[in-house]
Formats: C-alpha cells, sequence, structure tokens
C-alpha cells in the first residue's frame, strides 16, 4: 500500500469513526458530517478503481503467461491454480516429479517476466495469480 493509500485509508478510518459516534447536535457537526461520508465514498471509489486495475493488469499478465505455454504447461498451471499438490499433479497426470519441476520452473520464468520479477517465486504465487483467472476463464 502506498503511503497515499495508508493516508485515504487513515481518513477513512477517522470518517468511520465519527459516523459511527451519536447524532451531531449543531449545523456545523452535521455540515462535518456530510463531508466526511463525501470523502468516505471517494475514498472507497478510489480503492475498487485501483483494485479493478490491478486486477486487470494481472490478467493481461496471465494471458501472456499462458501464450507461453504449451498445452501440457497449461494444464499444470490450471491444475496448480485449483490447488492441487505437485504429488497429486504427477500422480493424476502419470507422469515423474522431474517433468512437474520442470514445467514449474518454465512456468515461474514466464511469470518473472510477464510481472517483471526478480524474486523467486512459489506455487502460491500461481495459486493467488491464476486461480481466480482460471475460474472466470475456464
Amino acid at each position: 500500500m502506498s503511503e497515499e493509500q495508508e493516508m485515504l485509508a487513515h481518513i477513512a478510518d477517522l470518517a468511520a469513526s465519527v459516523l459511527s459516534g451519536k447524532e451531531p447536535r449543531s449545523e456545523r457537526e452535521q455540515r462535518l458530517e456530510a463531508a466526511l461520508r463525501a470523502i468516505h465514498q471517494i475514498i472507497e471509489e478510489v480503492f475498487a478503481e485501483e483494485a479493478d486495475l490491478e486486477i486487470e493488469q494481472d490478467w493481461q499478465h496471465c494471458r501472456e503467461v499462458l501464450e507461453q505455454c504449451t498445452p501440457m504447461q497449461r494444464l499444470i498451471l490450471s491444475m496448480i491454480a485449483q490447488g492441487v499438490s505437485s504429488a497429486d499433479i504427477q500422480r493424476r497426470l502419470t507422469i515423474k516429479s522431474a517433468t512437474v519441476s520442470s514445467h514449474k520452473t518454465s512456468l515461474y520464468h514466464y511469470c518473472k517476466v510477464a510481472w517483471k520479477l526478480d524474486q523467486q517465486l512459489s506455487t502460491d504465487f500461481l495459486r493467488f495469480k491464476f486461480g481466480p483467472f482460471f475460474r472466470v476463464n475456464p
């Protein structure tokens, strides 16, 4: 979360705490309450737009990865996205553990390129990024 997002979240928390208090006693307090409600609504809309943009960017990266996948890599990726373990993938597809590992290494490489990442990736990353994508785009 960026510094700006943290500040907006803090303002939203303050607005929520003021809004949950007792009824305003003066016209000034009523105007303050209306202003805080408007700020709170704007913050919610900004966060929703940012979340939508991030999801769309992730899905574009998912599509970039899938364009590079072989049919077997795509199948393994979809199974990982569903939470299937490497051992279960090996058993279900009747392939060697080394084959699963090799395909996962390729998938990690494709993801690093698509997302422009340097860090080590894990199956958690694949599940987190591709799980929602495959639920909507089987």
